[in-house]
């Protein structure tokens, strides 16, 4: 009797739960883990101290509608404007969405995504991408901007289709990632920073580092001079290719369609007269079609700026602050005699562009004492050696 009893209990105590409990608990699981692929997602991608993303994160900090301006393409936009220096100078508030190597065919989605918070005047547009071809493009390039921008944003799948669309296109198999689940979630492409050590306690917060100079790119190279031969320059205009003829048409369509002015330019570098051809003619392929292109490509337009070659670049392609100032001050003084852009200088709500000149200051000022503080150290050695 006591032995039933006891059987009696144990089956007792071992009720089975509910489905209603069941689907509950999976419920709770499912969530717990949506919620952790989502904030991985948002702690584990594109390294934060990449030019692109602190670019994107500080560009989202502008106050809505504050930006008149914005300069849009690769390191030929974010090394060449320097943004404070044209405030302080016009008091035009801009902002250089710009990074090293922007594939072409996403200059037009940037702009869209300035829109989502901006409404500028005007757009300068620089189009040095578009003297690459067809697979000159690689997927780090087209990851290093819909990696940047917000995950939440719509005009991020638009950049990953055109990005895929190329890749397939112009690209042989193996030299990109054909999963498209590692391009909409950044944790699938980027988990191995967790093993390598590269991920911070910052990231892991979700805190993300800015570019505090309004998109423009401050580092080692801006600081350095390396004398470049004297350019040279030609009138000649090669032929365009089908893929730079229909990329350069799709963003000027998609421009046009924009309600803001807009002024395609080609900022100077040092080369032979042989690569003036494409150069040329991307400015007359925009000027033919309805645009306004400023070409500063040519012997005019150096001497015009100022540029020494000597002083003025870190390489072929790029100027140093100084040639950065130069040329800044010379496209200022072009806006201000072609366009009716507002001067905020003074202005409540404008405080930030004095403090990002404050910024730009201190650090050209940085990097002259460690500069001078690294010849005094050299000179020291030489003398006890």
């Amino acid at each position: 009797m006591d032995q039933m009893k006891i059987s009696k209990a144990a089956a007792g105590g071992a009720k089975t739960a509910s489905p209603l409990r069941l689907v509950a608990r999976v419920v709770v699981f499912l969530l717990i883990a949506a919620g952790l692929f989502v904030y991985a997602n948002f702690a584990i991608g594109l390294s934060p101290s990449t030019h692109a993303r602190m670019m994107f994160a500080s560009f989202y900090d502008e106050s809505e509608d504050s930006v008149d301006m914005v300069y849009v393409g690769s390191s030929a936009a974010c090394r060449f404007f320097v943004s404070p220096l044209a405030y302080q100078e016009t008091g035009m508030s801009s902002f250089v969405l710009g990074a090293a190597s922007m594939p072409s065919f996403l200059l037009d989605n940037v702009a869209e995504e300035a829109e989502r918070t901006q409404s500028p005047d005007l757009y300068v547009v620089e189009l040095r991408s578009f003297r690459r071809d067809a697979a000159q493009f690689s997927e780090s390039h087209c990851r290093r901007i819909f990696d940047s921008v917000s995950l939440t944003s719509p005009e991020r799948l638009d950049m990953i289709t055109e990005s895929l669309a190329y890749m397939e296109e112009s690209l042989d198999e193996g030299e990109y990632d054909d999963s498209v689940a590692s391009y909409l979630f950044p944790v699938v492409s980027y988990h191995d920073r967790l093993a390598d050590g590269s991920m911070t306690a910052s990231e892991l917060l979700l805190k993300r580092p800015r570019n505090r100079t309004k998109g423009y790119q401050m580092g080692a190279d801006t600081y350095k001079t390396s004398p470049q031969p004297a350019p040279e320059f030609s009138d000649q205009i090669d032929a365009l290719s089908d893929f730079q003829v229909t990329e350069l048409q799709k963003v000027m369509d998609s421009y046009q369609k924009l309600d803001a002015q807009v002024l395609y330019v080609l900022a100077p570098r040092v080369g032979t007269a042989e690569k003036s051809g494409i150069t040329n003619a991307l400015a007359a392929y925009v000027e033919e079609h309805g645009g306004t292109c400023l070409n500063l490509n040519t012997a005019e337009g150096f001497s015009q700026i100022g540029l020494d070659p000597k002083t003025d670049f870190y390489d072929e392609d790029h100027v140093n602050y100084r040639g950065a100032e130069k040329y800044t001050r010379y496209l200022c003084s072009y806006i201000k005699e072609n366009y009716d852009l507002a001067d905020h200088r003074g202005e409540s709500g404008y405080e930030s562009w004095d403090e990002a000149y404050q910024a730009y200051q201190g650090n050209i000022e940085k990097a002259a004492a460690s500069k001078s503080k690294k010849e005094a150290q050299d000179q020291e050695e030489e003398v006890i050696d």
